[in-house]
């Protein structure tokens, strides 16, 4: 098959209508994701006093609003010393904290974070988490009807989605993760139907710009101009909103704080998680060498879009853009292990529907990454997984047409 046959294939999938799901499924489909918010609701508001999320390293709600009292004070969250004096006094009534991470949002951002400041903590907290994980179930769930035909797989998929240990770690935290997720898997779920909408959803992951950069990739590699017109038009305004509300300082301040090591570097799911474990003595060098690998993964990554521009379909090219940055970011934590469940489509589809690859997922990750083994070992997986998606689509360009089929008419 020719590269312009295979591309006209997988157009004709990738425009098709969506695989329909019966009643019992769709029931099955909305427990799991009713099920997932209300635990994410229960789990943020309970034991949410600042001495237990000090004793089980779980500050981040904490540091979340203490960005959001700042910036409504007119300080810069990214001040670690700012940080400590609010947490102190909003929250422990004047006792020092026993230690404090990084803000590392960029200022594009720090709107979001201000939220964080309505209401009681506990229910804020709570509200952020049962919501986010509400939207990116439900996005994902409509994906999966884009591309997968078989309805175990569909609802396996987002089962794991739902109680994974990431998807679980990113609830505990408050943390941002399923909210990213969301904005990723709409991106893919309007690009070729609403591509205004799919610009809108990229100019809103820019909230992680790590994020956002490989996919702006992935729609320049397609030629997608109104997607990429509306997605600079987003982030245009968000910035601008940032710069209004909280001033210019803000991006001087941001840039010294994410060129500072990052205390969490242990943590992290990327190249520089496994290096730092690997080599705890040479942090700074790691660090150092954080933006120059990510820069030079994504030329890389922008070239391969390029040159397999005909033989990609939109899944396939998303899938790979994440992998790779997944691996190569300076900042990829646990709780952004959502934006991977678009992979875990892409080998779901090519695996002909079989459902090991996605219980494979689950159990690489059904540990904390604070064992060293057990992260080394995680590293190792997403590694196998890049060769793996590279080779399928290097060597079977046609998969698409044979394996995934078209819906009934």
């Amino acid at each position: 098959m020719s590269d312009s046959d295979s591309m006209q294939s997988r157009s004709r999938v990738a425009t098709a209508k969506d695989f329909r799901c019966t009643r019992a499924e769709n029931g099955l489909l909305i427990f799991f994701i009713v099920l997932a918010s209300l635990i994410a609701l229960i789990v943020s508001a309970t034991d949410s006093s600042p001495e237990v999320l000090y004793e089980q390293n779980r500050i981040d709600p904490l540091v979340f609003r203490a960005a959001g009292n700042l910036l409504r004070d007119g300080e810069s969250p990214y001040s670690l010393a700012n940080q400590v004096q609010n947490i102190a006094a909003d929250r422990l009534n004047g006792e020092v904290p026993p230690f404090a991470i990084p803000f590392s949002y960029p200022p594009n951002a720090l709107p979001l974070f201000q939220l964080r400041t309505l209401g009681p903590p506990a229910l804020n907290a709570a509200f952020h988490a049962a919501v986010s994980v509400l939207i990116f179930l439900t996005s994902l769930a409509l994906l999966t009807r884009r591309y997968i035909d078989n309805a175990t797989a569909r609802l396996v998929i987002v089962f794991v989605a739902a109680f994974w240990t990431p998807g679980l770690l990113d609830v505990e935290l408050s943390q941002t993760g399923h909210l990213a997720g969301f904005l990723a898997t709409s991106f893919v779920l309007t690009f070729d139907r609403r591509p205004l909408l799919a610009g809108i959803f990229l100019g809103l992951l820019a909230f992680k710009p790590q994020y956002a950069l490989p996919l702006g990739l992935l729609a320049l590699s397609r030629h997608a101009w109104p997607l990429i017109l509306a997605s600079l038009a987003t982030f245009v305004a968000s910035c601008l909103l940032s710069l209004l509300l909280y001033g210019i300082s803000m991006w001087p301040e941001f840039w010294r704080s994410a060129s500072s090591l990052n205390t969490t570097i242990f943590h992290m799911e990327s190249w520089l998680g496994a290096a730092a474990l690997l080599w705890p003595d040479r942090l700074e060098q790691i660090h150092s060498l954080g933006i120059p690998v990510y820069a030079v993964g994504m030329a890389l990554l922008g070239t391969l879009l390029y040159r397999w521009r005909q033989r990609l379909d939109l899944l396939d090219a998303a899938a790979l853009a994440l992998v790779v940055t997944i691996l190569i970011s300076p900042n990829t934590h646990p709780y952004d292990l959502s934006l991977f469940f678009i992979p875990v489509l892409f080998f779901t589809r090519h695996f002909r529907m079989r459902i090991w690859f996605v219980e494979l997922v689950f159990l690489f990750f059904l540990f904390p990454n604070i064992f060293v083994s057990v992260s080394i070992l995680r590293f190792c997986f997403l590694l196998l997984c890049l060769a793996l998606l590279i080779w399928i689509v290097s060597h079977d360009a046609g998969r698409q047409s044979e394996n995934s089929g078209l819906p009934a008419h």
